[in-house]
């Protein structure tokens, strides 16, 4: 993001000036040299390098509050006499000096403030001034020489706004805790009206915590006090979408409509209309429905921006809108006139919005002529070199054909493409096997299998277009696969064998496979090898995909009998073997890390590494396999620095979602990049409440009690109270390949006990929270509410019980109790189990954690 600087014809032309010679001396040291663009004059003033500034500090999207600016909306430029007095002009005696020597009338940044701004500019320059070296340590990163002149600076003024503002920042860039955050927020608050330099960190530091409504709140005060600012106008809207205030953003919006008419702001101002009313689309519905009359103000703002759909984004709004208005035949029009050409997005709406509105409509005579015209358009489109390579263009004439019944005309239209381009390209030969009769389809499958069988590919396309239902398509495709030789002497000959067996077990009867069909599965994988042996490090191996559907059942095969663990141990060498010969199949490694640690061995040590070149997104989704239920298992094995590592990294980048997707959501609007922000808000909402952010919260407040760290209370009682709201299981298995519903699930066959769950959650977290009460405050609650045990393992609620016990006892609850901790502990200690190995150790691990635990003395 950038900031809002003022853009006159005066500045652009900057941009076109000499600029001095390079290794010049500086402006006004040694001669008249180009001075500091107006740009680093700006960066000067806020008191910070923004270029130095670490974490992302340096995104100007909270830029400083009181900069006048163009609006990044398109709107009119600012002119002087919109700007309330006084006015501050920087410039320079060496401006003067350059400008004289040019034809071209420079005026520098102009920077609004009010009345009360300026006051409290002046009356707390001179502390600013002092605290210079401050400002540049923070922007440096060298926290303690920072720290240590904000205190020395608060000892002689203890009423410093600038020093309290600091202390505020240091807290956030040390990772301290909301509270004590806001806690200093209220000391800058007695000092008064924030200077133009405090507020630029004030609202920077609430962008870092995540608290946007802050934020927002410092820029609607700022416009109360200048409603005539389109500029902090804007800025008030943009901070309103960051923090989803949908009032903030309705209100801001029409403001700023009605005083500048501009059509970017009536398309924004319907948006936020729109999205008042409905949640938006997700991946279940496309096109949101709200009841009628809601959206008459937003369709009513969207016709007052003048130019139509100059945009595919603006197409997916106008749809939007009027799909949710219920103006059906408006907006069927709209699309097939507006969508029938352009970029592949504008096309890609028209071919969602007219299936969604057609869906709607139902049947009749208006129906049947809309779908007539969707099968000529896309019968066209198919003559284009681009759409011929794109399977959503055959999806949408196969669709047409359902509802028109001309079968016949569509397989005409789509044996002339593949005549054309089907020696290339699959996509033609596809759709006629989708759209192909049962009678013939035998046939076309063999052809298709003939050309295209060593695909990769080819497994989930047939197997999608086969279904669970049409038996008559399933055994015909059994009969093809059966009737094909097993024997390769190429690798294209082994790919279409490997993908033979595969779909074989997918379509197959569960009772199918037996333990022949192992032995025939790990010699098939053997034979693939030789096709690898000159593939580089980064690519994986032709039979890693046989491999791991050997894997998968024998996993299966153990979970049936727990008792014999010799399946799963060839299972895990078998994982093992794939992992050294393709270090790159990730898929492997973490069916690896939680097949070791079933076994009972710790973490991998692979694994962990592993977890260093994760996305940010798989921080999160990817930490089941390794890291749930883990934090004491480290402690014990000694891998305490491995966990730990990934758990500050994944806690910082829950951090920087909370920010950065905001910064995002801001970014997508000034670009009118409307459809972008449901696909943006779904991420920041599910990782915020995100179930494995909630176990690893859990999770670190266990080790912290076990180690004697303090318990980061904050998040954990986030974790807890969450729970009102719908947790998200973002868990992700899809790097699992699974076999389909006939094998088994893979997922179930490796559970480390029952996956944690909200209960589970709710069990920890209250747990956990009362014995900080109890180590922190002499002053504990004299209630005990009732906890639910039921989402649990067996060997954790002993755990609990025996917590709860002690906190009862401190909280004079329980006037006596015949079970003491001890007692209690001994029969944790002589629990058996039937499952794997894990379930035995894991009862020591909990054993661990109860003797380590610092309960108070007295109990």
């Amino acid at each position: 993001m950038k900031v809002f600087a003022v853009k006159t014809a005066a500045e652009a032309n900057l941009r076109q000036l000499p600029r001095g010679r390079a290794g010049g001396p500086r402006a006004g040291v040694g001669g008249a040299t180009s001075p500091r663009p107006p740009r680093v004059v700006a960066q000067r003033m806020a008191g910070v390098d923004l270029r130095r500034c670490r974490k992302g500090h340096g995104d100007e999207a909270d830029g400083m509050p009181v900069v006048q600016g163009a609006s990044s909306f398109a709107t009119t430029q600012p002119q002087l006499h919109d700007l309330q007095v006084p006015l501050v002009i920087l410039f320079s005696m060496n401006y003067f000096s350059w400008i004289s020597r040019t034809p071209v009338l420079l005026i520098s940044i102009i920077v609004y403030l009010d009345r009360k701004a300026l006051m409290a500019d002046s009356r707390w320059a001179a502390d600013e001034r002092k605290l210079s070296p401050a400002y540049d340590d923070i922007s440096n990163g060298r926290l303690k020489s920072a720290s240590s002149q904000v205190e020395r600076h608060l000892k002689k003024h203890g009423g410093s706004q600038p020093a309290r503002i600091l202390r505020m920042v240091l807290l956030e860039r040390v990772d301290a805790s909301e509270s004590a955050i806001l806690e200093a927020w209220e000391d800058v608050k007695k000092t008064g009206e924030l200077s133009s330099r405090g507020m630029w960190w004030v609202a920077m530091t609430f962008r870092n915590i995540g608290r946007r409504d802050l934020s927002l709140q410092l820029y609607q005060d700022l416009w109360k006090r200048s409603p005539d600012s389109a500029e902090i106008g804007e800025q008030v809207f943009l901070h309103a979408a960051g923090a989803w205030d949908k009032p903030a953003m309705v209100e801001s919006s029409r403001k700023m409509f009605n005083k500048l008419k501009a059509p970017v702001w009536a398309r924004v101002a319907a948006w936020a209309e729109w999205i008042r009313y409905t949640d938006g689309p997700s991946s279940q519905d496309t096109f949101t429905t709200s009841n009628a009359g809601d959206l008459r103000v937003s369709s009513t703002l969207l016709s007052l921006a003048r130019r139509v759909c100059d945009s595919a984004d603006s197409l997916w709004l106008h749809l939007q809108i009027m799909i949710g208005a219920g103006n059906l035949s408006e907006a069927l029009k709209l699309a097939q006139t507006v969508g029938s050409d352009g970029n592949l997005a504008r096309m890609w709406y028209r071919m969602e919005g007219v299936k969604e509105i057609l869906r709607r409509m139902g049947d009749g005579e208006e129906v049947r002529a809309a779908w007539r015209e969707e099968w000529e358009w896309a019968k066209a489109k198919l003559k284009d070199t681009e759409c011929q390579r794109n399977y959503a263009f055959y999806r949408h004439l196969i669709l047409a054909t359902k509802y028109l019944d001309n079968t016949a005309l569509t397989v005409a239209a789509l044996e002339a493409v593949h005549a054309d381009i089907g020696a290339k390209e699959r996509a033609p030969a596809l759709a006629l096997l989708e759209l192909g009769e049962e009678v013939d389809w035998q046939t076309k499958v063999e052809a298709y299998w003939s050309q295209w069988g060593a695909k990769g590919s080819v497994v989930s396309e047939l197997e999608g277009i086969v279904g669970e239902r049409n038996e008559t398509k399933r055994e015909a495709l059994v009969i093809m696969l059966e009737k094909l030789d097993s024997g390769h002497t190429s690798l294209a000959e082994y790919r279409r064998v490997v993908n033979r067996e595969l779909l074989l077990l997918r379509v197959r009867p569960a009772e199918w496979h037996t333990e022949s069909h192992f032995d025939s599965l790990t010699a098939l994988y053997a034979e693939g090898l030789q096709y690898g042996r000159n593939l580089p490090k980064t690519d994986i191996q032709p039979c890693d995909d046989v491999g791991l559907a050997l894997v998968h059942l024998l996993i299966v095969h153990w979970s049936k009998d727990t008792s014999n663990d010799t399946p799963l141990l060839r299972a895990t060498l078998l994982t093992r073997h794939i992992l050294n010969h393709s270090p790159a199949c990730k898929s492997a490694l973490l069916i690896l890390g939680r097949l070791l640690r079933l076994l009972g061995a710790s973490i991998h040590e692979a694994t962990v590494a592993a977890a260093k070149e994760w996305s940010e997104i798989q921080l999160d989704n990817l930490a089941h396999f390794s890291h749930e239920r883990a934090g004491i298992e480290s402690y014990v094995n000694g891998t305490t620095q491995g966990w730990s590592s990934y758990e500050e990294k994944s806690r910082k980048m829950y951090r920087r979602v909370s920010t950065d997707m905001a910064e995002y959501i801001k970014q997508a609007l000034q670009h009118e990049s409307y459809s972008k922000i449901p696909g943006i808000n779904y991420v920041m909402s599910t990782l915020g409440r995100s179930m494995s952010r909630c176990v690893m919260s859990v999770e670190r407040s266990r080790m912290a009690l076990v180690t004697g760290e303090p318990l980061v209370a904050d998040t954990l009682r986030d974790a807890v109270n969450g729970l009102g709201e719908d947790l998200v299981d973002t868990r992700d298995w899809s790097l699992v390949p699974e076999l389909g519903p006939r094998r088994g699930s893979l997922r179930k066959a490796m559970q480390l006990g029952d996956e944690p769950g909200p209960k589970w959650i709710k069990a920890w977290g209250g747990l956990l929270l009362r014995l900080d009460v109890l180590e922190r405050s002499t002053q504990v609650p004299r209630e005990m509410p009732p906890n639910d045990l039921s989402g649990v393992l067996p060997s954790e609620r002993v755990v609990m019980e025996i917590g709860f016990a002690w906190l009862a006892k401190a909280y004079s609850v329980l006037s006596s109790s015949e079970d003491t901790g001890e007692n209690i502990s001994l029969d944790l200690a002589e629990m058996t189990h039937d499952g794997s190995a894990w379930d035995r150790l894991y009862t020591f691990y909990l054993l661990v954690e109860v003797s380590q635990e610092s309960f108070p003395a007295d109990l």
